[in-house]
């Protein structure tokens, strides 16, 4: 098993304000665990490319990979997309002196032509996959290539993803899962917010499981070396096989 935790690095409002008052708390945790570990940083919206901005005061540990988490406007065109994207990917650029190779999109949401722009920009993997946006359920399924990228679906309740940290029930559902497949060859994918009230449950992940962690972006190198997983038919966990588990919670 390999263990991907991606934060959604956003204000403390989600996207609705330039306010980072909880960052500092965020990444004390991060430098803490000591695992690898995505952060997607947060740009559109009213926040635009503050947070980009906001965060170069941090000293990020190794083993810690700073992605893109673009979330569109309501309305907007395929065009106006690509000109964002390629905007905030010159900005986070400007700002951290390299580009970023994975990215996400807020509220889960997957545009093909944007997926295959993002891979003519050099993105190389997609953490935004999830059932309830592309008409399955899973509860957990290994990546795959998409529209130019290496989609990295996220584990879920069979519809939408399971947070961890911010429900106790999610939290007892993903240990369990973790427990269950450890043994396998697959690729366990947890999103969540930087702000999320039970982020010290974090701790917990990373006493346990911590030789298992992996970032986003090392699933690229997965797909060009021998990683089993990724050589057969994918991994599919579906919500009828482990229902017995969610009833009980």
């Amino acid at each position: 098993m390999k263990i991907i935790f991606t934060a959604h690095v956003e204000g403390d409002y989600g996207m609705k304000k330039k306010k980072f008052l909880h960052l500092d708390n965020f990444i004390k945790i991060i430098k803490d665990i000591n695992i690898p570990i995505t952060l997607a940083l947060g740009v559109g919206g009213n926040v635009d490319d503050s947070l980009l901005r906001y965060f170069t005061r941090y000293y990020v540990p190794d083993g810690v990979e700073l992605a893109l988490h673009y979330h569109f406007k309501e309305g907007e065109n395929i065009l106006e997309s690509r000109n964002n994207i390629d905007i905030y990917t010159e900005k986070f650029y400007d700002n951290f002196g390299f580009r970023p190779t994975s990215i996400v999109f807020g509220h889960w949401t997957i545009k093909p032509e944007i997926l295959q722009y993002c891979s003519e920009l050099g993105y190389n993997v997609d953490g935004s996959y999830t059932p309830y946006r592309s008409g399955e359920s899973f509860v957990i399924k290994n990546p795959f290539r998409y529209h130019g990228l290496i989609e990295v679906p996220v584990v879920s309740n069979g519809y939408s993803p399971l947070n961890p940290f911010l429900k106790l029930s999610h939290y007892l559902i993903v240990d369990y899962l973790i427990r269950r497949y450890f043994k396998k060859d697959i690729v366990f994918h947890v999103g969540f917010h930087s702000y999320d009230r039970n982020l010290k449950r974090i701790f917990n992940f990373a006493h346990k499981y911590k030789k298992f962690f992996v970032t986003l972006s090392d699933v690229n190198h997965f797909f060009n070396t021998e990683y089993s997983c990724l050589k057969k038919e994918p991994f599919i966990d579906t919500v009828r096989r482990i229902k017995w588990k969610f009833m009980r919670l």
